[in-house]
């Protein structure tokens, strides 16, 4: 990530490498998954939306009606003409970059579900119960729905990963600079609020009771299921913070398209 305060007391949020792993590069890898998902909002009427991007443009569905779904396009073209333009000033390979994104999102993708079994599997008796059952559909699912799919995890990346883990890192650092504590612990505490709050949150905004503001569907609360979701989320938080916002945006659509398939852990 490219945050960074003035005060060099003060944890930053851009790891080494920050042209490779930040928000710019990330954003312009999440592009195509972004079109995507729009085109399947329009194969669909806009019956099924995700939640992450409802809230993302609640402002242009409120201030401009009709005209929200034309200013979220030239939105997202203008912000990617924007980082392009970044990193080509900053003398980036592009073409190089956003490969090595697309590649190591499929790897996170295929090494996700497993991990989140074991990491599920290690709580033991503190997890609630969970049935996990993979089954291959017996017929291909809809085309849109995994646009759908896919698109959709680049937006809860923006909305939980980029948006919510960045202000609460950055408010937590803040608030610890008052009682002295050291650059070390104050980093440390602030990864670990931003990683809780953000993966707490990612899987509360699957609850039906949580999203019906934004009209958007939602599941009830199920123990199991919101247990694991939440640890999906501290994986993909790591990753993000570890690999930058494009490679947990691939991981995540890719995923989320590989459950619609049918395509578990023991697959």
């Amino acid at each position: 990530m490219t945050f960074q305060e003035p005060d060099a007391e003060t944890p930053s949020l851009a790891p080494p490498g920050e042209d490779r792993t930040g928000l710019a590069l990330g954003f312009l890898a999440m592009v195509p998954m972004f079109f995507v998902y729009e085109w399947a909002l329009l194969e669909t009427d806009g019956t099924r939306r995700n939640a992450a991007e409802l809230a993302l443009g609640l402002a242009f569905e409120r201030l401009l009606g009709p005209w929200a779904f034309a200013a979220r396009i030239a939105t997202l073209a203008a912000c990617a003409l924007v980082a392009f333009g970044w990193l080509r000033r900053r003398g980036v390979p592009v073409r190089e970059g956003l490969s090595r994104i697309v590649f190591e999102g499929l790897v996170g993708a295929v090494a996700l579900g497993p991990i989140l079994a074991l990491a599920f599997d290690l709580l033991g008796d503190l997890a609630p119960p969970l049935e996990l059952r993979w089954e291959i559909p017996a017929r291909a699912p809809n085309l849109a729905r995994a646009g759908l799919l896919l698109g959709g995890g680049a937006y809860e990346e923006l909305l939980f990963r980029v948006g919510l883990y960045s202000l609460v890192y950055l408010a937590v650092a803040k608030l610890l600079r008052a009682p002295g504590e050291g650059l070390g612990a104050r980093r440390l505490a602030s990864e670990g609020a931003a990683l809780l709050v953000s993966s707490i949150a990612f899987s509360l905004f699957h609850l039906r009771a949580v999203t019906r503001f934004l009209g958007a569907g939602g599941e009830e609360f199920e123990p199991g299921v919101f247990t694991w979701r939440a640890l999906a989320g501290i994986l993909l938080a790591v990753l993000f913070r570890w690999r930058g916002p494009g490679v947990a945006a691939w991981t995540h659509g890719v995923f989320n398209v590989a459950l619609l398939l049918g395509i578990g852990p023991e697959t």
